[in-house]
């Protein structure tokens, strides 16, 4: 009426630009005929008339167990110059470590160069008890990262690894590798998820609620548990729910310093209230 937007019964259009990425996505895949990468894929969206993320360009159900055997050091030395040589002391495989540090760096972009510094990375932390608390912490980081980075470039047999490791580090002693582990857990959780159980939904939304309250900070890293945060509201069938979960989690969000999810906190604190208004009006 007049020049008043109206307000949808349901949050559909909620933030264009967003809209307007997917759709872009979309054209994307497409044109090229190619799914759209993991980074693509963490892009932020609100629609509720959206069930789901597009499609992630590998999701594997990891179900490899905490002793299942490392693939990191599977392939022989010749095939990857990067990796360790075998049966090297621990002073051994810093060494290499540290011969990897000097490479140059458009070397290290190469996925031989990241398997090769995961698997001397293991060697390094199979003699753990050798190290410094303080070097154990900032190599099983790293160790997670080199895995992710690989992951991230579609490789599927990182991604197993990296699930399988974050198995092992998701009670570490050290407080950064634990939450690092437990959120690529949360991430492997949360893109199974294709149709909510409607009962189990608003219970999921408040424990993955109180995960993140137990970060230190949320950023660039969060954008994928922020979105599929948001998908999930979105999927809730009682309405009445939806307002209180934009409210929480637009406020979680909007205390980030990074600019793109303080944005984003910020719409859905504000969407989350003009939708419960709408309710109100019905």
């Amino acid at each position: 009426m007049g020049n008043t937007p109206e307000m949808p019964s349901k949050p559909s259009a909620m933030i264009s630009p967003c809209c307007r990425e997917m759709a872009r996505m979309r054209t994307c895949f497409t044109r090229n005929g190619r799914k759209p990468s993991m980074k693509e894929t963490t892009k932020l969206q609100t629609s509720r008339r959206i069930p789901k993320l597009l499609p992630f360009a590998f999701i594997i159900i990891c179900c490899a167990s905490i002793g299942s055997p490392s693939i990191l050091m599977a392939a022989p030395p010749e095939e990857n110059p990067y990796r360790p040589p075998a049966g090297n002391s621990i002073q051994g495989y810093l060494d290499h470590y540290q011969v990897l540090l000097e490479k140059p760096e458009i070397l290290k972009s190469r996925s031989a160069f990241r398997w090769g510094l995961a698997a001397t990375l293991e060697k390094i932390l199979e003699h753990g008890d050798e190290l410094e608390d303080t070097k154990q912490e900032t190599f099983q980081n790293l160790q997670l990262k080199t895995l992710r980075d690989l992951a991230e470039a579609k490789d599927e047999e990182a991604e197993k690894e990296l699930f399988r490791l974050a198995r092992t580090y998701e009670k570490s002693p050290f407080q950064s590798v634990r939450q690092e582990a437990q959120l690529l857990l949360w991430e492997e959780r949360l893109r199974a998820i294709e149709e909510p159980d409607q009962a189990t939904l608003p219970e999921l939304l408040i424990d993955l609620k109180k995960f993140l309250d137990t970060l230190p900070e949320l950023g660039e890293r969060h954008l994928e548990v922020a979105s599929h945060s948001v998908r999930l509201i979105n999927a809730l069938e009682d309405e009445e729910f939806a307002p209180a979960f934009y409210g929480v989690y637009g406020e979680l969000y909007a205390k980030s310093e990074y600019r793109a999810l303080k944005a984003y906190g910020e719409r859905l604190q504000t969407f989350g209230k003009k939708f419960e208004a709408s309710l109100q009006s019905e």
